[in-house]
């Protein structure tokens, strides 16, 4: 029986006239179905990598994002806390330790408890979301309410 081929574009299958071995000029058909077959599945393997790496590029620059966020805000913080927070006398730096201590010891149990809820602040605060530009203008309206 003769070679056969499938046309890859319409799934058809070429097969030669006769029962007879394929002549060179149907053996160089074939080939040539069976190469624009495999440069499609190239193709289709190249769009789907594409595709792929297109996915991961957009997972890796929100990743990007938050941490941005969570560096700005940890910074933020602790700009604030160190122009705010005045010294402590030496008399009263073994108390003040204990005291930094314990609540050291109260803010990692929180931290725990939040993160094991699912809760975070980049899910509350998200530079995408409209509602943090509608809170600024609530907060805005009401302070000039006041003022």
């Amino acid at each position: 029986m003769g070679e056969s081929c499938t046309v890859p574009s319409m799934g058809t299958p070429f097969r030669p006239a006769t029962d007879h071995a394929p002549t060179p000029d149907e053996h160089d058909v074939c080939q040539g179905l069976r190469g624009a077959r495999a440069e499609e599945d190239s193709d289709r393997r190249e769009a789907a990598i594409a595709k792929r790496l297109d996915r991961i590029v957009r997972v890796l620059e929100r990743l990007e994002r938050n941490d941005g966020v969570t560096l700005e805000t940890i910074a933020l913080f602790i700009r604030f806390w160190l122009t705010s927070t005045p010294a402590l006398p030496e008399q009263s730096s073994p108390a003040a330790r204990a005291k930094g201590a314990e609540r050291y010891d109260r803010f990692v149990e929180a931290l725990g408890r939040r993160l094991s809820s699912g809760s975070t602040v980049l899910k509350e605060v998200s530079i995408e979301s409209p509602e943090v530009g509608n809170a600024a203008q609530v907060k805005g309206q009401a302070d000039s309410q006041r003022g």
